[in-house]
């Protein structure tokens, strides 16, 4: 009787620890509501999506306010200011970057700025890499010196930070500077 008692009590436990464990909110859940809540936000902000990066390249700026270019990785970009007489960014150049950030679906109260700042985000660039992230890297080539643009970001191609915790943003470059040291 007491052996049944403690197989019963043990079965709870692991059963009560499984169902814990299922409920849990997991990387894949976390995906999943990520992918939901930019689904939502695109169509809610009514924005316009393509994917023909010939004509997004030679469309003049600013962009209409609802259209983005998605790139092959996935990064949505805006451009606001393109100046297409203006140096185009190169593997090797050193680029600086001013924005605001956005922690998606608020894309009114910025988290984070980098605008006081002397240096910016300064990165040496490199076609199809990583730096700062996928997401960003993916947007420059669509930039030109003194430019400004928009970017959604989702965590799978944004920020070490936005991978670990699995959120989208929106950044805001304000200032974009290209130098070919």
């Amino acid at each position: 009787m007491r052996n049944t008692k403690l197989l019963f009590i043990v079965g709870v436990l692991i059963s009560a620890v499984l169902f814990a464990s299922c409920q849990a909110n997991t990387y894949a859940k976390k995906r999943k509501d990520e992918k939901a809540m930019l689904a939502n936000y695109i169509k809610s902000h009514n924005l316009t999506i393509s994917t023909d990066s010939l004509l997004c390249d030679t469309m003049p700026a600013p962009w209409p306010e609802n259209f983005y270019f998605k790139t092959y990785r996935g990064a949505y970009v805006r451009i606001v200011k393109r100046n297409l007489k203006n140096d185009k960014p190169a593997s090797g150049h050193t680029l600086v970057m001013r924005y605001y950030l956005y922690n998606l679906p608020d894309d009114k109260t910025p988290v984070f700025d980098n605008l006081d700042s002397r240096e910016g985000n300064y990165f040496v660039y490199s076609h199809n890499g990583y730096a700062p992230c996928v997401g960003w890297n993916d947007a420059i080539p669509f930039m030109r010196h003194d430019g400004e643009c928009e970017m959604i970001i989702e965590s799978v191609i944004g920020t070490d930070d936005q991978m670990m915790e699995v959120y989208s943003q929106k950044v805001k470059v304000v200032s974009f500077t290209v130098s070919n040291n």
